[in-house]
């Protein structure tokens, strides 16, 4: 198990990129479960219920938007799982997609491992505050009349 004891769903069809990004994942103390393409990335949330996602946007066969779209949709109570998309296309389109569709972050590839570390551990605890805060929020309303 990785140093942070955190699960990254990695989802990256070209083999050598993932190859680098699982590496720089794991030095960064991630476990790291992945997929080379939408579905099988869909199955693999839902099974593993990864503490974030890295996704590049274009995939075989979802493209990363509807990959994102998929995963919110069909597992609302992971809602909190922050995504971050990974594109070697710097347009804006694309990135305000992926921002329309709930991403959490965007990152444009060649990818600096030092950034993709500290941005994936920064989501991390952004998500598990805002979970603390809301569960703090519901128990300080008492129970519903």
């Amino acid at each position: 198990m990785g140093d942070t004891g955190k699960l990254v769903l990695l989802v990256e069809d070209e083999p050598t990129l993932a190859a680098l990004l699982k590496k720089a994942l794991v030095r960064g103390g991630f476990d790291v479960v992945s997929a080379a393409n939408g579905r099988d990335a869909i199955e693999l949330f839902g099974i593993r219920r990864p503490d974030i996602v890295l996704s590049d946007v274009r995939l075989p066969d979802l493209d990363g938007h509807e990959f994102l779209s998929e995963i919110r949709l069909q597992f609302p109570e992971l809602t909190w799982t922050p995504v971050i998309m990974m594109t070697a296309f710097h347009d804006e389109r694309t990135r305000v997609r992926a921002l329309e569709l709930r991403a959490d972050g965007f990152l444009e590839k060649p990818i600096d491992h030092v950034i993709l570390i500290a941005t994936l551990k920064n989501r991390i605890e952004r998500a598990a505050e805002l979970r603390r805060t809301a569960r703090l929020a519901l128990e300080a309303r008492g129970p519903l009349s």
